[in-house]
This record gives C-alpha cells, sequence and structure tokens, in this order.
C-alpha cells in the first residue's frame, strides 16, 4: 500500500513538473514570436473606399488613401509590448478638395499601440491621433486643416509581426499584408480639438477660413459631437487599412 502510495505521488509530481515545463515552453514561444525592445519597422499602408462625411448632399465623397507608418517597440509587458509611432503618413485627392493628407499632429501624441498573442496569433492593436490637411475647398483657396476629436483605432491579426510584403496580383489587384480593421468612424475637429491639447490659432479666426464662410468645411457636421463637446467637420468611414512590411 505504502509503495502504491509513493508510486502514485511521484507520477503525480512528475505530471505537475512536465506540466509547468509545458507551459513555460508555451509562454516562451510566444515571447519569441513578438519583436524585442528597440526594433523599428516600416510599414506600407493603403485604404479603399473609404467614405469623407462633410456638409454635402450624396454622394459623399470616396476617397483612396495610400502612405506608410513607423514604429518602434518600447516596452515589454506580460505576454504583450508596446510601441511608439515614429512616422504616419496617408493622402488621397479629390477634385472638390484636392490633396488630402493625414500625418501625425503637431504636437502632444503621436501614436501607440500593442501587440499581443492572445490566441496564437499577433494581434496589433493601433492608436493614431492625427491632422488632417486639404488643400483647398471647392473656390476657396487652403489649407484646411482640422485634428482627430479622439484617437483612431484600428486591430489586425496575423500569425506573426511584421504583416508579410504588400505587392500587386497579375490582374493588378493587391497582395500580401494584412487587413486591419477600422474600430469606428474617425472625426475631426478644430485644431486643438482633441483632449489635452491647447487650441491653436488659425488664419486668425475660429472657422477653419473665415475667409469663405460658404465652404462646406466651415461648418460643423449637424449632430456629430463628440463626449468632450468638440464639433466634428469631416469624419471617414471605412478607413479599413491593409498594411505590410515595407521593403526598399
Amino acid at each position: 500500500m505504502t509503495s502504491s502510495l509513493s508510486r502514485r505521488r511521484l507520477l503525480s509530481s512528475a505530471v505537475a513538473v512536465a506540466g509547468v515545463g509545458l507551459f513555460g515552453a508555451a509562454a516562451r514561444a510566444r515571447a519569441a514570436s513578438l519583436p524585442d525592445v528597440g526594433q523599428t519597422f516600416d510599414l506600407s499602408l493603403n485604404v479603399f473606399g473609404a467614405t469623407m462625411m462633410v456638409n454635402l448632399p450624396p454622394p459623399l465623397p470616396t476617397l483612396n488613401f495610400l502612405g506608410s507608418r513607423t514604429l518602434k517597440i518600447t516596452s515589454v509587458g506580460d505576454g504583450q509590448v508596446g510601441y511608439q509611432t515614429l512616422a504616419f503618413t496617408l493622402q488621397a485627392s479629390h477634385p472638390l478638395f484636392g490633396a488630402i493628407t493625414l500625418a501625425l499632429p503637431e504636437e502632444g501624441d503621436a501614436g501607440s499601440g500593442t501587440l499581443q498573442m492572445p490566441n496564437g496569433d499577433v494581434l496589433d492593436t493601433w492608436h493614431q491621433p492625427m491632422t488632417m490637411t486639404l488643400e483647398r475647398c471647392a473656390d476657396c483657396s487652403g489649407p484646411f486643416r482640422f485634428d482627430t476629436v479622439a484617437a483612431a483605432r484600428w486591430q489586425g491579426s496575423m500569425p506573426a509581426f511584421p504583416p508579410p510584403a504588400q505587392g500587386t496580383g497579375a490582374d493588378g489587384s493587391p497582395t500580401g499584408g494584412v487587413l486591419y480593421q477600422n474600430q469606428e468612424p474617425i472625426g475631426f475637429g478644430l485644431p486643438g480639438s482633441a483632449a489635452g491639447t491647447q487650441a491653436r490659432a488659425w488664419k486668425g479666426g475660429n472657422q477653419p477660413n473665415p475667409d469663405c464662410p460658404g465652404c462646406t468645411l466651415s461648418n460643423p457636421l449637424p449632430g456629430q459631437v463628440t463626449g468632450g463637446g468638440a464639433d466634428q467637420y469631416v469624419q471617414l468611414q471605412g478607413m479599413n487599412a491593409n498594411q505590410g512590411l515595407l521593403t526598399s
């Protein structure tokens, strides 16, 4: 009886030790799949068929953006790493507004994100405040500038980070990369609208262009006010972005 109990105890201990070892190996494998602190990545970006909500009757402008972003891994935590945005730009064009550029804000938070492995794949959660610059508004000269009232948010899942490089198929369709889903519409208000920023003087007045009050960009969108009380003048919807490692 004593011998049998001893064997069972030894077996139980061995199983427990093996379980700890397997768990530790799995944790190490997950950690090894995430980038190291200090690594920098350049990613290409494209957004097709985004809708720009402004004070215009339907059909609303539809935009295709091309651009890139650069991020640097800055921290490591429990099952995740954090990163900071070093560079970001997206550009589109429209007959009414000319060149439309999204870029890092002039001040404040430059953007950040986390890479986690909740289910075996890498989940990238990206937060990006930005400034929108429109070249013109019909016959009104610009530039017209707006800040995000809250940072834009994207999520993308992939077997490993970074996502594979993007390419073009024989029929011209895009290949490679990973689709990042935009988590909610991106609202833009007057410069300094975002929480924690200070309103900046612009063309000597509080309107985007006081010399052109009839421009659609000079009036906020009806019913689009953020929780912080900031009016939205422009909103981008359907900003799902395909991203891939940018190769030289």
